[in-house]
């Protein structure tokens, strides 16, 4: 969305990335990252809750994705917060995971985003579905991702990696 209102969400959302970024760089033990993170999501969490309600629908400033709001925006980065934090301990502490398949698209996540955007409109990346079913919408995403994410990972395979 564009306007000031959006572009306070775009600020406040680039700036809790950027705290997020600096909890994992400042802080050199895993417990006190965790820590850090988990509060950072507990924190926007409830801010969100707050100003939303706890409703979807309801409150001072609904959750509305298309919109961005700042309810909406605190809400996916304390939720992001936490999920962060649970990959961090499973990824680099515990080593129960190595990030596949996060990992392969990761690595050529440019040629994902760039491509994504091309053949958006074409079969299997998306396909037509009744606007007015939520399912539809949530399987051609699913699909069309799952295709992106097995075409990055044949990409890492043969170690071919596009980088700006």
């Amino acid at each position: 969305p564009e306007g000031l209102v959006g572009a306070f969400n775009a600020v406040l959302l680039t700036y809790l990335g950027l705290m997020v970024g600096r909890a994992l760089v400042y802080h050199s033990s895993p417990r006190a990252r965790v820590l850090r993170l988990g509060a950072h999501g507990c924190v926007c969490l409830l801010i969100g809750a707050i100003l939303c309600g706890f409703k979807q629908h309801g409150g001072l400033i609904p959750v509305n994705k298309n919109l961005w709001s700042t309810s909406f925006v605190l809400v996916t980065a304390g939720g992001a917060c936490w999920v962060l934090a649970l990959f961090y301990l499973m990824i680099d502490e515990y080593k129960i995971w190595n990030g596949a398949p996060f990992r392969y698209t990761g690595m050529n996540s440019i040629v994902v985003y760039a491509g994504s955007e091309v053949f958006q409109p074409y079969f299997p990346f998306s396909f037509a579905t009744s606007r007015f079913h939520h399912w539809g919408h949530l399987a051609t995403n699913v699909i069309g991702a799952a295709c992106w994410n097995v075409i990055a990972t044949r990409m890492y395979q043969n170690r071919f990696f596009v980088k700006i």
